[in-house]
């Protein structure tokens, strides 16, 4: 499991976190369940990866970039080292992950 997981593995699923992307995507989202999954690829291809991430289901979008239109309230939108965020907090502002 790496940093991000861990980080957000401290908090029972239900938590309603703030995410914010590089790209500008920011949400309101409670954290779904926490999962080992892969790339996709074959696991003889090159490139294989499992990895840990992070289903969280979106309760507001505040911000969306035109090119992220399939993110909709109520979807899952996973969190992990391939898709990592710049920022998570607390709904109340507290930092758990990013610029902290």
């Amino acid at each position: 499991m790496d940093r991000l997981i861990k980080a957000l593995n401290d908090y029972p699923n239900g938590t309603l976190l703030v995410v914010e992307w590089i790209d500008d995507l920011k949400i309101e989202g409670v954290i779904d369940t926490i999962y080992e999954t892969d790339n996709r690829f074959e696991m003889d291809e090159d490139g294989y990866r499992e990895y840990f991430a992070c289903a969280l289901r979106v309760k507001a979008i505040v911000s969306q970039p035109a090119d992220t239109k399939n993110i909709q309230l109520n979807s899952l939108i996973e969190v992990s080292s391939i898709n990592p965020p710049s920022k998570i907090c607390l709904k109340d502002g507290q930092p758990i992950w990013g610029n902290k």
